[in-house]
């Protein structure tokens, strides 16, 4: 049957390797009057690639991406904003050339565990500073265990920078 003027109605439109449409016959009935169809529709866009290997835990750098147009139907992580990727650090050794997908990718380990570290403690404009030894590994803004090298006492600290920590309040419950 002859359509002069068919109309689309998306089906199943979740993956762009495999989109499912329908052919509908305005007015028509029977078997003729709907036909679904599948199309293989391919997405490219100017994402980050690798220009040279990568090694885990190590930040990327702007100097170790580029912008190229690639394929991107299956990757749906990928990315453009540079600055942003730049301070990120690989979850595993990455090859020059792959695209840089964002869930391959974590804050950069600022403290690891056995290092020396500054404990910054604040009180209005006093700072003390202290050292100590990081017992677990944190990025920036985590809390990781810090024995204090003086008194020995292990505390709770928030990772600040590479190789500095302050500690953290530890609310205790008012008395009745």
């Amino acid at each position: 049957m002859a359509c002069d003027a068919p109309q689309i109605e998306t089906v199943d439109a979740r993956n762009p390797a495999r989109l499912r449409l329908a052919l509908v016959c305005p007015g028509a009935t029977g078997a003729g009057a709907r036909q679904v169809v599948q199309l293989r529709a391919t997405l490219s866009a100017e994402v980050a690639v690798l220009a040279v290997d990568a090694p885990a835990n190590q930040p990327l750098g702007e100097q170790a991406l580029v912008l190229e147009r690639r394929d991107i139907s299956t990757v749906p992580d990928a990315s453009s904003d540079l600055s942003q990727l730049a301070a990120l650090s690989p979850r595993r050794p990455m090859r020059a050339g792959e695209i840089v997908r964002t869930r391959m990718l974590a804050a950069t380990l600022l403290v690891k565990r056995g290092d020396a570290v500054t404990i910054l403690v604040r009180s209005g404009p006093v700072e003390v500073h202290n050292t100590g030894e990081a017992l677990e590994a944190g990025r920036e803004g985590q809390v990781l265990r810090v024995r204090n090298a003086t008194t020995g006492r292990v505390i709770r600290a928030r990772v600040l920078a590479e190789g500095m920590v302050e500690p953290v309040q530890v609310d205790t419950p008012s008395a009745p």
